[in-house]
């Protein structure tokens, strides 16, 4: 007698789940606000009709049916197609509208969630890059002459001696790093509270780009740092 209550019961929200089933249109020629007005309007107007989503971005409109009412595909298909545009495809989904915009919304997620999280991390590479040419112009060859190994400096001034012209224009330097890394700072700073994507994988991979893109910037900022004081204050002293 059980079995036969519950497979009563399943066979019960197996209808109730069918007669909730939405329809998901894929139409051609929707451009403009307009155009999703009108279908909106016209598809409400069907008895069976509850709620209308239209996606003008992916060309999509669903309808969900009120419950216990069942859609009608041919009379959606007339109503778009009355209205001037082209019906591609008609399918089922297990889905309310709100669940759709939902669905709809953390696949938006995942893409901008991934790139606002890759914005920061591009930017400390760069302020990494303009911090290093900081310890070339002056960091490391004031350490060498402080050790005496004047004769190491001079031999890497022969194999590079693009360090002159680095060492010449230090102000140069110094405020093209700063500038990156006041941009850089502010990027950090905007994007410390981005969404990361929903996806469980690609969450983790948002939260650790965005930790070693912080730690690249610190140490950019501590190079920078570090620069500057053998450039402007160790002389001094």
């Amino acid at each position: 007698m059980k079995l036969i209550n519950c497979v009563f019961a399943i066979s019960l929200m197996g209808l109730s789940q069918a007669a909730l089933a939405s329809m998901k249109v894929t139409v051609n020629g929707m451009v403009c606000s307009f155009c999703a007005q009108g279908i909106e309007k016209s598809l409400l107007k069907l008895d069976e009709t509850k709620a209308v989503l239209v996606d003008l971005k992916n060309k999509v409109v669903v309808v969900e049916p009120k419950e216990g009412k069942t859609l009608n595909e041919k009379l959606i298909k007339e109503e778009i197609t009355d209205s001037g545009y082209d019906v591609v495809r008609i399918e089922t989904i297990p889905q309310t509208v709100a669940q759709f915009k939902e669905q709809m919304k953390g696949k938006k997620m995942s893409g901008n969630g991934m790139h606002d999280a890759k914005t920061p991390f591009f930017s400390s590479l760069l302020t990494l890059f303009a911090s290093s040419s900081t310890l070339i112009c002056c960091a490391i060859p004031a350490l060498l002459v402080s050790l005496g190994a004047g004769a190491a400096l001079a031999s890497l001034v022969a194999v590079f001696p693009q360090i002159v012209w680095i060492s010449e224009n230090k102000e140069i330097i110094f405020l093209i790093s700063t500038l990156l890394m006041v941009i850089g700072g502010i990027v950090q700073w905007r994007n410390r509270y981005a969404p990361c994507p929903v996806d469980p994988k690609l969450r983790q991979a948002c939260l650790r780009t965005r930790k070693v893109s912080l730690s690249i910037y610190l140490i950019s900022l501590g190079l920078l740092m570090i620069g500057g004081w053998f450039a402007f204050i160790q002389p001094l002293l």
